[in-house]
């Protein structure tokens, strides 16, 4: 016997045209609800104190659109890395990894550009961003801990950052 609420137990029958009956699948799960409205607003990223360019605008107005369009976020953050200005990159990273924060190789990627284009701080606060966003994720915390390993023979903030996580 196959216990109630099992697998097997949730699939339909239904009549055919030709008054045959086969099963169906069981209905598909419901969507994931939408994200969060502060997460959308983010994505206005007004008040940018450099421009953007014409390609970047043309990838703004699409995630503006639709927020969830994975393909545009992914180039304009390609984008703001080549460009290296520390501004717009900070405001495109933060609103995609709003909507999407378990996307860990973009945590990696951006504390890669901060640790390019800013003081070791903004790299932490990068990576205790991004491990408090997935603390499951191995690959963010080696990440994590080779960029630390690579201050400790200059830095007691180093080791007491070990500990912390230790």
């Amino acid at each position: 016997t196959i216990p109630s609420g099992s697998v097997q137990d949730t699939n339909i029958m239904e009549p055919t045209a030709h008054g045959h009956t086969e099963e169906m699948a069981p209905p598909l799960p419901p969507l994931p609800p939408p994200p969060p409205e502060e997460a959308i607003e983010e994505v206005e990223m007004e008040g940018s104190e450099q421009p953007y360019t014409q390609e970047e605008m043309k990838y703004l107005s699409a995630v503006r659109k639709d927020p969830t369009d994975f393909t545009s976020w992914t180039g304009l953050l390609q984008l703001v890395e080549q460009k290296d200005k520390l501004i717009p990159a900070h405001e495109v990273f933060d609103s995609f990894l709003k909507l999407y924060p378990y996307c860990y190789g973009y945590w990696k990627k951006y504390a890669d550009f901060v640790k390019k284009n800013a003081d070791r701080d903004d790299v932490i606060e990068v990576f205790d961003r991004g491990v408090a966003a997935i603390p499951l994720s191995v690959d963010l915390w080696i990440h994590y801990v080779n960029y630390i390993t690579q201050l400790v023979h200059t830095s007691r903030l180093s080791r007491d950052l070990i500990r912390r996580y230790l």
